[in-house]
């Protein structure tokens, strides 16, 4: 018997334009759960925990150190190009040829659709009370932090 989990899909429009977002295989999105949680630090229901924190301060902090980490450790862009790896927006595939012309100048679509694409990936470890809500503070959080980020 197969499991529907693994056709399962999730449409998104996000900036006026149509997005896919496919499971990743479980080996791939295993894997790719733990390059995560070695590069943010921290494991990823911690994340989710930080980011359902009231305090704002303690979530932006999040964000930074996240932004951050990502910065020191995967600047190449492959693990962004890996998260993004089964999401196509407009039908076209989200891959290191495609990248820089879907999202020069546009850094803030690219980092919702990075954001639903981690939410759709690993739901299972945030609970929907920390989903909801935190997807525009995230987005705008991280696009603060890019710019500071990359401010020489």
């Amino acid at each position: 018997m197969i499991d529907n989990q693994i056709t399962k899909t999730e449409r998104k429009t996000i900036n006026g334009n149509e997005y896919e977002i496919r499971y990743l295989p479980a080996m791939k999105n295993w894997q790719l759960g733990i390059k995560l949680s070695k590069i943010i630090g921290v494991s990823l229901s911690d994340i989710g925990e930080l980011l359902s924190d009231d305090d704002n301060s303690a979530s932006i902090k999040a964000i930074y150190n996240i932004i951050n980490s990502l910065y020191e450790n995967d600047r190449d862009s492959a693990l962004i190009l890996e998260i993004l790896s089964y999401t196509t927006r407009n039908g076209v595939a989200i891959n290191s040829n495609t990248f820089n012309s879907l999202y020069t100048g546009n850094i803030h679509e690219m980092l919702e659709a990075l954001f639903e694409t981690l939410k759709f990936q690993f739901n299972h470890f945030l609970s929907q009370e920390r989903r909801s809500g935190v997807q525009q503070f995230i987005t705008e959080s991280l696009v603060k932090s890019m710019e500071n980020s990359t401010k020489i």
